[in-house]
């Protein structure tokens, strides 16, 4: 059987086609992504889910933020996130800006406390990540 030079280029092209199609998101499918790992972030927090919301920080990978510490900076002011509501996503290539609008609540209010917020979240290995504070050493 012979197969001919267009036959060829095609199926090669083809198959090139195919495993690229997989290696870069577009834009809305970037944000997408995104989105779906701020609410599971910010869904863990609202339910006390340290551990799954430590493992979503830049830190936790890289080792400049341990578990323990993360721990105490989500519960050292004694609030309590009760909801949130994201207002906007600004992706620029592996970085991205969130702002969101959090409801906490303090045992010391009587009233929940609302602010605006904006958190960077960056890509690691093909997922986002909450950047993890810069905590400055005690040397």
């Amino acid at each position: 059987m012979m197969f001919h030079k267009p036959f060829l280029i095609i199926t090669f092209l083809s198959v090139i086609l195919l495993f690229t199609q997989g290696c870069a998101d577009s834009p809305t499918e970037a944000r997408a992504r995104l989105e779906q790992r701020v609410n599971a972030y910010f869904t863990a927090l609202k339910i006390n889910d340290l551990a799954t919301a430590y493992r979503m920080q830049s830190g936790a990978r890289d080792g400049s933020l341990t578990a323990d510490l993360f721990h105490r900076l989500m519960t050292q002011s004694g609030g309590r996130l009760i909801n949130y509501k994201i207002e906007d996503i600004q992706i620029e290539g592996e970085s991205a800006t969130i702002k969101a609008e959090l409801t906490y609540q303090y045992p010391q209010l009587h009233q929940p406390y609302i602010r605006s917020r904006s958190s960077q979240w960056i890509m690691l290995d093909g997922d986002w990540y909450h950047k993890s504070p810069t905590i400055p050493s005690m040397k």
